[in-house]
């Protein structure tokens, strides 16, 4: 009798049909997973320069309290200067610092205790995010296909189990561009972009508007570029209400609207506005950080397979079933809209790019492959109280043979993407020698409010020594034209300290900032750093030509077995 139970259930798409649906886009993923795992627990820190400042972010609002956290590189002297006072969006460091707080009251230091708490929540989120996906890519290939089915006996709900089964699988293993956000620490994107946004879809699809609105707000509360991916979305499904004609919802949809705006209403007073009149001041150098891209430009990054299939894809679904593609479709020419002007962020856009372009080829492949079917085995939507057929076993059989194959076919062919991506340590900024001079300077002794002025590459310093020593972290002369005014003008002050050490500008700097150490952080061996960075350890031998001894003295000097040189010197103004 329970096994009767069990296959009426799963037959009727229970909760016996989804568990093992979920369970095995879990087993096909698991390549993918070991990647994320490397990125993010190989090394003693994550992967990438953005981890530092979430770490320092999460680190500023367990110890202040603050939710808000400036936008701003020298938050400890800016403060109250900018004309526009802006904040970076904190929900992902709000949701980082409850465990922080827990394992730091268990025992472990401020900054290992937000460590471990990131890369676990980052972790978690990657598997929660394969399941709102896996539900995504089952709703839309159901959709697009529901014209050619009827109610599903056993037979044929493994038919359509093992199609939903290599949709996924495509999807899983189109998305490589994903693992480098993973790898240069852009984890608000990962939450918002990979974690919520799935969900946020789904309840579009059910017409659930408040709940979207709410995580629609969520989003913009955690990344300001994910916004934009969201908003495409959003944007997208309320055209196809309207090419599908499904005007009863369309008017429901101001739900949805209302929802939204409240819910964004933190987000747009403390992290959109101000940024957007900044902006329009010219108070940012964003646009100056920009590059224009082209569509050879997108399908490098995502790859051109994926990218030239997904507009054959595209133009496939419209024949299949259009109304119920419409969604997609909208959506990726929506986001192609960007790529035309010249913004600053379209690199991360375009690794998002390999999302929608994912789930219609996926969709795509597997409805090709179940229109087949059900041509030639139109037993597969047979009625629920009819008996099983050797050719529908057959049909099941073959579903399951051809799943079997293309799924590790697939992956094969993505296999180098992923590992291109994935390599952690092209991004792993940290080794023993930057370990020791770091925690060099965490036990300096020092007068309070003495700084440490950084030239270099070591974005875990601030981190590191947060609540002991402020770091100021320079920037070369063509990055500094992305920083606001007031952050620039502190930044080229700083900068004559390294460049013409014994001039009249660096010693007022020196005495202005109150500098106790110069911190000279060398590059790391096989490592990946921006030219800009490479720039500006270029004047490292001038600097050490050219200071006088008298005003500055060696302290320290490391050198890492990967070939970098660190040094401290000692200001005596």
């Amino acid at each position: 009798m329970k096994l009767v139970s069990f296959l009426q259930s799963f037959s009727e798409h229970g909760k016996s049909f989804f568990a093992i649906y979920l369970c095995l886009c879990f087993l096909i993923s698991l390549p993918i997973v070991l990647y994320v795992w490397d990125i993010l627990y190989l090394n003693p820190v994550p992967a990438g320069g953005d981890p530092a400042d979430h770490t320092l972010y999460t680190m500023k609002i367990m110890d202040t309290g603050n939710p808000l956290i400036e936008y701003t590189q020298f938050p400890s002297t800016s403060n109250g200067h900018n004309k526009v006072q802006a904040y970076y969006p904190s929900f992902l460091h709000v949701l980082t610092s409850i465990p922080a707080y827990i394992l730091h009251l268990a025992g472990l230091t401020a900054f290992d205790s937000v460590v471990s708490s990131m890369t676990a929540l980052m972790f978690i989120s990657y598997m929660v995010g394969i399941i709102g996906y896996a539900l995504v890519v089952y709703t839309f290939l159901t959709n697009v296909v529901s014209a050619h089915q009827t109610s599903f006996k056993f037979v044929g709900s493994i038919i359509l189990l093992s199609i939903a089964l290599l949709a996924c699988g495509i999807f899983l293993y189109s998305t490589s561009p994903i693992l480098k956000t993973f790898r240069d620490g852009g984890y608000g994107e990962v939450l918002a972009m990979w974690t919520i946004l799935p969900f946020y879809i789904l309840l579009l699809f059910r017409r659930r508007w408040i709940l979207a609105g709410i995580l629609f707000g969520v989003i913009a509360s955690i990344n300001n570029i994910s916004i934009v991916l969201t908003l495409a979305v959003s944007i997208a499904f309320v055209l196809s209400l309207l090419i599908r004609r499904d005007f009863r919802q369309f008017r429901n949809l101001w739900r949805l609207g209302v929802a939204a705006s409240i819910c964004s209403i933190p987000a747009i007073l403390f992290f959109y506005y101000p940024v957007i009149i900044a902006a329009a001041n010219q108070e940012t150098g964003l646009s100056s950080a920009a590059t224009l891209w082209t569509r050879a430009d997108i399908a490098q990054q995502i790859g051109s397979e994926l990218y030239y299939y997904g507009i054959v894809a595209s133009i496939g679904l419209l024949f299949i079933n259009y109304r119920k593609s419409s969604w997609l479709i909208c959506w990726i020419i929506l986001y192609l809209l960007p790529f035309h002007f010249n913004i600053f962020f379209l690199e991360r856009l375009a690794r998002e790019f390999s999302i929608p372009f994912g789930l219609v080829s996926a969709t795509f492949t597997a409805a090709i492959l179940f229109i087949v079917v059900t041509k030639f085995y139109p037993g597969i939507a047979s009625k629920m109280g009819q008996s099983v057929n050797r050719v529908q076993i057959q049909q099941a059989i073959i579903c399951i043979t051809v799943t079997i194959i293309i799924v590790p076919l697939y992956y094969n062919i993505s296999a180098p993407r992923f590992e291109i991506f994935g390599q952690s340590s092209i991004l792993a900024y940290y080794s023993d020698a930057l370990s020791e001079s770091n925690t060099f300077l965490l036990n300096s002794n020092h007068n309070k409010n003495e700084t440490v002025v950084l030239f270099g590459v070591n974005p875990w310093l601030k981190p590191y020594t947060f609540g002991n020593l402020s770091v100021f972290e320079v920037e070369t002369p063509d990055v500094e034209k992305s920083l606001s005014k007031t952050d620039g003008g502190i930044n080229k002050e700083l900068r004559s300290i390294i460049e013409n050490p014994n001039s009249d500008e660096a010693e007022e700097a020196i005495l202005k900032y109150k500098v106790k150490y110069l911190y000279l952080s060398d590059t790391l061996a096989g490592r990946w750093y921006p030219e800009s960075q490479r720039e500006l350890i270029s004047v490292f031998t001038h600097f050490e030509e050219t200071y006088d001894k008298e005003k500055m003295s060696l302290e320290r000097q490391w050198r890492g077995g990967d070939g970098e040189i660190l040094q401290v010197y000692s200001v005596h103004l």
